[in-house]
């Protein structure tokens, strides 16, 4: 087990908690594990091995990862999942009931347990409270037996509803991944819309989960044709209603959080910024509860969002502040922080400060598989367009062929799958008024312009893919390219 992956999910009152753990454990305190544990939780955990030597060290660190492991199912139990153990513990006395003949006890045990999994859209352990009622009718007659039938019925069906969505789900997604990591073009028109139809046909009721499942598929959707203009947002209605009726059930937090983070960041891919923000304010607030338990799970993609929102809305200084507080608070591992890094030297980028941008991509050192498989093969993409423009505006030239034949070389079938923005047209531009700057300002380069980047109208273009644009057209009109970013982003 990676214990990185123990230490990178707990809040920071976890960690105060698993310490005061650590401590009631042992009588010497577990002197060792405790400074293990401070030392991966601040990124040093190198200089503990160097001091101990190989062998201590992996002992130490087994029996931290194996206390750690223990601590945290011991508070998802008690916080995440209480209603769970207290359903299957009330399911388990009455079974026992049933098999020594106590039916009356066991049924009214069942009963209560009944109203809390249905009340919470516990389905599969519904179910087994209503089979074991079904038993109980058996050997009690006062026991009417056809209601019972009916609600095992009902609550099959409901639950069979909601695997079928999962499968439902997780077929589009797992579709929409392999096309983007094979570069093939994919048709499923007619997949959503009967994905929308069974979803808006279903009489059963949905929570945070399921309205988290549709999102995220709306938005794979969208992501993959590079439009975001038409995605049908009919899950925000549901979110709504279910929000007034909401018990606030912890076992639905991260999917709230997560839902909201969803919407915001399709608002903003749909360049309405102030609606995105208000709903990262939203996501904050959610984050704020049961002790900010889910708040470093989420902090990440919260700032980078909030940063792009500020920067397109003409506020790049506070975008740019906003980022660097994060960097310097040294919370988040590199790693954890690519995304605000790329942002923060598109910022830097857009700005003109291209010296900075290039110390800051200094930072990525690893390699584009790396990249790929953590980040995306968009994101990758992204990452590779603007260290091209970044060549050209620090006149490496020797740098800016080899890379844009490697781009062609590695991504070319993937990118010729892509119809939405010309991208291999667009490099072909870009060789052109690199090798000849003064190309750009005259009538004839922007009549080629026009007839190989036949860009959609603005509200439906990709809003990552307009920056690289703005920096093309930057050259043609002379002005600065985040000014002309900004024309863009709002004509």
């Amino acid at each position: 087990m990676n214990i990185s992956d123990l230490t990178d999910i707990i809040s920071p009152k976890e960690e105060r908690d698993f310490i005061r753990y650590l401590i009631n454990r042992s009588k010497n305190g577990n002197k060792n594990g405790i400074e293990l544990f401070k030392a991966l939780r601040t990124g040093q955990a190198d200089s503990k091995r160097n001091e101990w030597g190989s062998n201590r060290y992996n002992v130490i660190k087994k029996r931290l990862s194996d206390n750690l492991s223990a601590f945290i199912a011991e508070q998802i139990v008690k916080k995440e999942a209480q209603l769970e153990v207290e359903l299957i513990k009330s399911l388990l006395l009455a079974r026992k009931l049933i098999r020594f003949k106590k039916i009356k006890t066991a049924f009214n045990i069942l009963s209560k347990a009944k109203e809390k999994a249905k009340s919470a859209q516990l389905y599969s352990i519904l179910n087994e409270i209503n089979h074991s009622m079904l038993e109980c009718s058996l050997d009690q007659t006062a026991i009417t037996q056809e209601p019972i039938i009916h609600d095992l019925q009902e609550s099959l069906k409901q639950y069979t509803e909601q695997e079928q969505r999962s499968i439902a789900n997780s077929r589009l997604k797992k579709a929409f991944r392999d096309a983007e990591h094979e570069g093939k073009e994919i048709e499923l028109l007619q997949e959503f819309e009967q994905y929308n139809y069974d979803i808006n046909d279903s009489s059963a009721e949905f929570d945070f989960k399921d309205l988290l499942e549709m999102a995220t598929i709306a938005d794979a959707q969208a992501s993959y044709y590079k439009n975001y203009a038409d995605i049908n947002v009919f899950f925000i209605d549901r979110l709504r209603g279910l929000e007034q009726v909401d018990k606030n059930e912890l076992t639905q937090l991260p999917a709230h959080i997560e839902l909201i983070y969803l919407i915001a960041n399709i608002y903003f891919r749909k360049k309405e910024f102030i609606k995105s923000e208000s709903f990262l304010s939203k996501m904050e607030t959610l984050m704020k509860k049961e002790n900010a338990l889910y708040r470093k799970q989420f902090q990440v993609r919260l700032i980078s969002l909030l940063a792009l929102n500020y920067n397109f809305l003409g506020f790049h200084q506070r975008a740019s502040l906003l980022l660097d507080e994060h960097f310097a608070s040294k919370e988040f591992l590199l790693q954890e922080s690519l995304n605000p890094l790329l942002i923060r030297s598109m910022i830097a980028f857009q700005q003109g400060d291209f010296k900075f941008t290039s110390k800051l991509f200094a930072n990525f050192q690893e390699s584009d598989k790396y990249y790929e498989q953590l980040m995306g093969r968009d994101w990758l993409l992204n990452k590779k367009y603007m260290e091209i423009l970044l060549h050209i505006e620090l006149k490496n030239d020797d740098f800016v062929e080899s890379r844009i034949n490697s781009l062609v070389k590695k991504h070319g079938s993937y990118l010729k799958s892509k119809s939405s923005f010309r991208v291999l047209p667009f490099l072909k531009l870009v060789k052109l008024i690199y090798r000849n700057p003064e190309v750009a300002d005259k009538q004839e380069f922007e009549s080629k312009v026009a007839s190989i980047l036949i860009r959609k109208p603005s509200e439906q273009e990709d809003l990552f893919l307009i920056c690289f644009y703005a920096w093309l057209k930057s050259k043609m009109t002379g002005k600065a390219i985040y000014e002309t970013t900004l024309e863009l982003v709002s004509s």
